[in-house]
């Protein structure tokens, strides 16, 4: 059996003392998440599991083990996001938790990340990437297939134009 993985790791920088709690504050949050299975603890029954229609946050429930979702590590001015080492990280949650930062700390910065995919056995469809640039409001991606398409697409537009030329 192959295992599948994605991983990236990037850094936001230049953090007020604010915005530092507010992650600080995001980082406890998303440790009761994790406890909860993702639900937030006021959407499960008595007995601890979800209510009907109970929607998780982060998409944490397809994350498996808690640790293999994202890590974000405090430091002096800064925090570091990356997926976990052993069992890569969920691009969408990782989108998720920092555009509830931008609206709520730092609507004017954008932040942006490249990710990758990986297998531990060679496969056809096993190893990809992309990027992500995101802003309080909107989210801009593009996975290296889709820019592998693209590229194909040029060139197959430049050698028709040089058979055409040489007729």
């Amino acid at each position: 059996m192959a295992n599948y993985w994605t991983n990236y790791s990037f850094v936001i920088d230049k953090l007020t003392d604010a915005q530092l709690d507010w992650w600080e504050k995001k980082l406890e949050a998303l440790g009761e998440l994790h406890d909860t299975d993702g639900y937030d603890p006021k959407d499960l029954d008595e007995n601890g599991d979800p209510k009907d229609g109970a929607q998780t946050l982060y998409g944490i429930e397809d994350w498996g083990n808690p640790d293999s979702s994202f890590t974000i590590e405090r430091h002096a001015h800064q925090v570091w996001c990356n997926s976990n080492d052993n069992e890569g990280g969920n691009v969408d949650g990782m989108i998720q938790v920092i555009q509830e930062y931008l609206a709520e700390m730092d609507p004017k910065r954008i932040v942006s990340y490249q990710w990758c995919g990986t297998c531990s056995k060679p496969r056809l469809d096993a190893y990809c990437g992309g990027a992500v640039a995101i802003s309080k409001d909107r989210v801009l991606s593009k996975g290296s297939s889709a820019l592998e398409d693209e590229f194909v697409e040029r060139l197959k537009k430049s050698l028709s134009k040089k058979k055409k030329g040489k007729k």
